[in-house]
């Protein structure tokens, strides 16, 4: 299998994981847009549809009254019990009472009625207003008054015929009208006596201004006869008296049947475009009432912002992918000096340190590369230091069977020399230099000692600051020797930690006895403790001094046995501190620059 790189895998990355979503998204987005629009189509046609039939029905309430009117008004009520009763002489008497009032009320309500008749139960012309054409709004009717008369046998049947149900039924030739059929019901004997038929004229009834509004200028109402699926009325005249299944299909007739549900909405398709059909029955009346609105209509204007849109995001792809390929590239760069850093370590040079100064994953990495390095070479000096320690025991227990007695043996001779002798002139001067080079190798033996076997140490709960004290107590005539300034900075709260005082004490002794050797007269210390809580609970001891400085190539020696820089000394007394420090559990750290003093940072767990 080919190899791919890291950089070609994050480009096929990208390509995926990037332009593909942004496609993905794209489609949902335009999905969801469509969806809206649909949906605030059907909300809003929705609302015209139910407004309209709302305003239909009201007006059906209110020519109810007519109908109430004419069928309980005293004349009509008087004129069917002398009808139905086959009273003669009061037949005709009520036929002429009757006459007046429905001449007055055709003069007052006339004009939204054509034809109105009072009919018998079973079925004959009582009373018949026909409308006078040339009168143009329906005065001067001309009314007919029928002179039947009803058999004994008609008189019986009407007795067991039902009352006829109020209703509704559109007749659209030769005029568009609402025939009413109305019964009548003697108010005195609750009988019923017959029905009124009315036709009503459908505009005077149609709310027209309603009927009017539409959502978008390409929208439009219909009014649907949901017996017949004709179309009867439309503010789009293109289609009045048309069918609904020759105009939207024969799949979207039932939409107005009396089967249907009484109200919905539905996403249509007319033609080669789309339509959102809201419709909502009219309560009593065969009647539907339709509203339709474009979705192209409302969905072209966004097309120019969708083909934008689509240019923007093509942009900014493209503008990202540069900027990830040039990032990936710059990434790619440090991840190579890493590689090779990390190729001359494996090859045993430790003293790689790669400057990658970024704030990333990467920049983490690198300083992670370099503090491995350190810990390294830490580490090989820890071992190359164990070894030297290992070596220095055997040597320094050899030391003490083999130089120890004898070292022993001439301090005693010399002392005993120095007493026959002390009268001599400059035999004492040299005995006593003897002596202090006598004292000089048995302490040297003894550190070799120490270092090889630390000594246990006894730890107990101590305040260092005391410690701090004492150890200076104990260099106070070397310091006011050279007139040394000591600065003290010691935390407030007073604390106990578990600690070694006999140990701490050496510790502190070995670095201000330094510090007293490397200051010059008049030169200052300063001695701070504080606690550090940020990681973990610790307590920071800093001793500075104003010397002259450790040499950068030193730094790294100065604990190692038997390294000094001074013509006097051991070269152990760091190297002790820093095993005490070690049994502590600790941490011992130097900063230095020539000509800017030295700090030693001691860090003692709680």
């Amino acid at each position: 299998m080919e190899k791919k790189s890291i950089q070609t895998k994050l480009i096929y990355t990208f390509l995926f994981f990037g332009i593909t979503p942004i496609i993905v998204i794209g489609v949902v987005l335009n999905n969801i847009f469509n969806n809206s629009i649909e949906n605030m189509l059907k909300a809003q046609t929705s609302i015209i549809a139910e407004k309209v039939s709302k305003k239909f029905n009201e007006s059906i309430k209110s020519k109810k009254s007519d109908w109430v009117l004419l069928a309980e008004n005293q004349e009509t009520q008087n004129l069917l019990e002398s009808y139905i009763n086959n009273d003669t002489e009061k037949l005709i008497s009520q036929q002429i009472t009757a006459k007046k009032f429905y001449e007055l009320f055709y003069q007052q309500l006339g004009s939204s009625y054509g034809k109105i008749i009072i009919k018998d139960p079973l079925g004959y012309d009582i009373l018949k207003i026909i409308p006078d054409p040339l009168s143009g709004i329906g005065f001067n009717p001309t009314i007919n008054l029928s002179t039947r008369k009803l058999s004994v046998l008609e008189l019986s049947d009407i007795k067991k015929i039902k009352p006829k149900t109020a209703s509704l039924k559109i007749l659209l030739k030769p005029l568009q009208i609402l025939r009413v059929y109305y019964p009548i019901i003697l108010q005195n004997s609750k009988t019923y006596a017959g029905y009124l038929e009315l036709d009503l004229k459908l505009n005077s009834v149609i709310p027209l201004e309603e009927l009017k509004l539409k959502f978008g200028f390409e929208g439009y109402t219909i009014l649907v006869n949901t017996t017949t699926g004709a179309i009867i009325y439309s503010n789009n005249n293109l289609i009045n008296n048309q069918y609904v299944a020759n105009e939207f299909g024969e799949q979207y007739s039932g939409l107005f049947n009396s089967a249907s549900a009484d109200s919905g909405n539905i996403l249509i398709e007319k033609g080669k475009t789309e339509w959102v059909l809201s419709y909502n029955k009219i309560e009593g009346v065969p009647l539907s009432v339709g509203v339709l609105s474009s979705m192209e209509e409302f969905l072209k204007p966004f097309e120019k912002i969708g083909i934008i849109s689509f240019i923007i995001i093509t942009l900014i792809s493209i503008v990202v992918f540069v900027a990830i390929f040039y990032v990936v590239r710059k990434s790619l760069q440090s991840l190579i000096i890493l590689t090779a850093a990390a190729k001359s370590v494996a090859a045993g040079n430790f003293d790689q340190e790669i400057n990658i100064n970024t704030e990333d994953e990467i920049g983490d990495l690198a300083t992670a590369f370099n503090e491995m390095t350190e810990n390294i070479k830490r580490m090989i000096r820890e071992v190359e230091r164990s070894k030297k320690l290992a070596l220095i025991g055997g040597f320094a227990t050899r030391l003490s069977h083999e130089i120890r007695n004898p070292l022993t043996s001439l301090k005693m001779n010399l002392q005993m020399l120095e007493d026959k002798f002390h009268n001599v002139k400059g035999t004492e001067q040299h005995l006593q230099i003897c002596l202090t080079e006598i004292n000089h190798l048995n302490n040297v033996v003894t550190n070799s000692l120490r270092l090889a076997k630390p000594s246990k140490l006894k730890f107990d709960k101590y305040d260092v600051n005391k410690i701090l004290d004492k150890s200076l107590q104990s260099i106070e005539k070397q310091i006011d020797k050279k007139n040394i300034y000591i600065e003290k900075k010691y935390t407030a709260d007073s604390v106990k930690i578990k600690c070694s005082d006999e140990g701490l004490k050496e510790v502190f002794l070995n670095i201000l006895i330094n510090a007293v050797d490397a200051v010059d007269i008049g030169g200052k210390i300063m001695i701070t403790t504080n606690l550090n809580n940020t990681s973990g609970k610790n307590f920071i001891v800093n001793i500075t001094d104003s010397g002259q400085g450790i040499a950068a190539e030193n730094i790294d020696k100065i604990f190692e046995p038997f390294f000094t820089t001074k013509g006097t000394g051991t070269g152990v007394g760091l190297s002790i501190t820093e095993t005490i420090i070690n049994q502590h559990k600790g941490n011992i750290e130097v900063l230095s620059k020539i000509n800017h003093g030295t700090t030693f940072v001691i860090t003692l767990p709680i």
